[in-house]
């Protein structure tokens, strides 16, 4: 049987980057301290807060910056809060944003780091395997099985679990520093791990899911499939050229997603989608999307059984503990709120139906509109910009993909993970988000 990896064999890059915050109580005095930070500024203490918790509750105006000193450190134009408070929405997406090197700088946090371990354990425990050790993930290390570094196309089970063990790590992480989402919502794979940050299912039980998950896609990796995001044009243009394409093709198509009234994926053999892709409506792009298996379609039916049966023995196992979402969570699978506990079928179908994004991204915004804020736990926020275009007060990650050595100028510098994540928590500080442990925040810098 394999070992669970107990801690990182090399160690991420040092660095001092931290955050540093200031809150005051009116828009001359915070501008007066950014200004005269260096020297002596004239703030009363009573009229300001500086890097603390303390007092920030009662001074509206606040500013935030990333830096390696208070000398430093370039603050961002002061803001005022929000009339009323910003409602929090954690977005667990799919595969796709996965990367070679995702999470390695975050696992200087001692919380995020424990749980990416914890996660691996339950791996071990359920597979006889290490899945950072056969993979390299997370800790830093080239693996002896998989050269992930240099793959365009991942295996089906790897992308569940790379993506899967990031999510659950950020949700701890930020759950760890007192923020905690109003609302959670998944999309595809993220469905399970959004039942996780819900509370309805344990993390033992969501890494078993996620499991089961990429041995369906490992099934059916490289069938055939291809899928395209279709974008540009409203979905109902999309949908009437579909049907006017010849009934041997068309037959073959299926709709994989609703992502906004502009953008959907559409699946099926690729032959057929290529074809399609060449016989848009007018004013239509499209883009492949780069994945192995072709999911939320019929070429999933193949691992159905076999998925069922698996995933109804980790159901009997771990069924004593499955409960209705204790956080409201909004189902992409539906597209209403998940008020009920999860069982077989619903996860079947979270990886088999269409992606109702679209939908539950507009209840959300309709109900809370500026309120609204969403923040995507995925190693690389590619939802964000789709979410913001449909009305979204804010969407943004505490995550940052760091550019390819190739792309990446000579000297020239880049947000690293660690940085990211501080520049979302000098958001959430901006956004009066004051349960937020600002000590915590500093207290693995590096």
């Amino acid at each position: 049987m394999g070992e669970a990896v107990l801690g990182p064999p090399v160690a991420p890059k040092k660095t001092t980057q931290r955050l540093f915050t200031a809150a005051a109580k009116s828009l001359d005095a915070l501008e007066d301290y950014i200004a005269n930070k260096d020297s002596t500024h004239n703030v009363p203490p009573s009229e300001i807060a500086l890097n603390r918790n303390a007092n920030a509750k009662l001074l509206p105006y606040r500013t935030f910056a990333v830096a390696e000193s208070q000398q430093t450190a370039q603050y961002a134009k002061p803001v005022s809060l929000p009339e009323r408070p910003k409602r929090l929405m954690f977005t667990f997406g799919g595969t796709g944003p996965q990367y070679w090197q995702q999470g390695h700088d975050l696992m200087r946090h001692p919380v995020f780091a424990q749980s990416v371990y914890e996660c691996d354990k339950i791996h071990v425990q359920h597979t006889g395997r290490s899945f950072l050790s056969d993979t390299g993930l997370f800790i830093g290390q080239p693996s002896q099985r998989l050269d992930l570094e240099h793959m365009d196309i991942w295996p089906g089970d790897v992308v569940c679990l790379a993506n899967a063990i990031y999510q659950i790590a950020m949700y701890d992480l930020l759950r760890s520093i007192n923020v905690s989402p109003d609302v959670v919502l998944g999309f595809s794979l993220g469905e399970t791990t959004a039942l996780y940050g819900s509370g309805a299912i344990s993390r033992e039980m969501a890494v078993k899911i996620v499991i089961a998950i990429g041995r369906a896609l490992l099934r059916i990796d490289n069938s055939g499939g291809l899928v395209i995001g279709v974008m540009d044009v409203s979905n109902a243009l999309v949908m009437q050229a579909m049907d006017t394409l010849p009934t041997h093709i068309r037959r073959n198509l299926y709709i994989s997603s609703f992502i906004t009234p502009t953008v959907m994926g559409v699946v099926g053999p690729s032959a057929d989608v290529e074809y399609f892709a060449d016989n848009l409506p007018p004013g239509a792009s499209y883009t492949r999307i780069h994945v192995g298996s072709a999911v939320h379609s019929p070429f999933l039916d193949l691992s159905e059984a076999p998925f069922r049966e698996e995933v109804e023995r980790i159901f009997e196992l771990h069924g004593k503990c499955v409960r209705a979402p204790v956080i409201p969570m909004m189902s992409s699978v539906t597209g209403e709120w998940k008020t009920d506990a999860p069982t077989v079928d619903y996860v079947w179908d979270s990886i088999r139906r269409t992606i109702l994004m679209k939908p539950v991204v507009e209840k959300l915004v309709a109900e809370y509109g500026e309120q609204s804020t969403f923040i995507e736990l995925s190693p690389h926020p590619s939802l964000s910009p789709y979410i913001e275009a449909m009305g979204a007060g804010a969407s943004f990650g505490p995550c940052a993909r760091p550019p390819s050595a190739r792309r990446l100028a000579a000297g020239a510098t880049y947000v690293s993970e660690h940085m990211a994540f501080l520049q979302a928590c000098g958001r959430l500080f901006t956004y009066g988000i004051d349960t937020m442990d600002l000590a915590a925040v500093n207290k693995y810098d590096g």
